[in-house]
């Protein structure tokens, strides 16, 4: 038999991405269909106006897409 050792990957380090804030509350967390990029919303106000983020899991590049 041969035992492969699976590698750990952070797709979002939640404790990083929410320090500089008070609040910070991470939701609809969803992969594209090619499972290449993940979508998340983000509210750092607690008025729930989230910020929508694509993160392309290959490159670990972030952009912002709306809010």
């Amino acid at each position: 038999m041969t035992y492969y050792k699976k590698k750990e990957i952070i797709l979002l380090d939640y404790e990083k991405l929410a320090k500089e804030y008070d609040f910070w509350n991470l939701s609809n967390i969803e992969f594209s269909k090619d499972e290449t990029k993940l979508l998340y919303s983000v509210d750092t106000k607690g008025n729930e106006s989230f910020k929508l983020y694509c993160k392309d899991i290959k490159s670990e590049k972030t952009i912002q897409i709306k809010g």
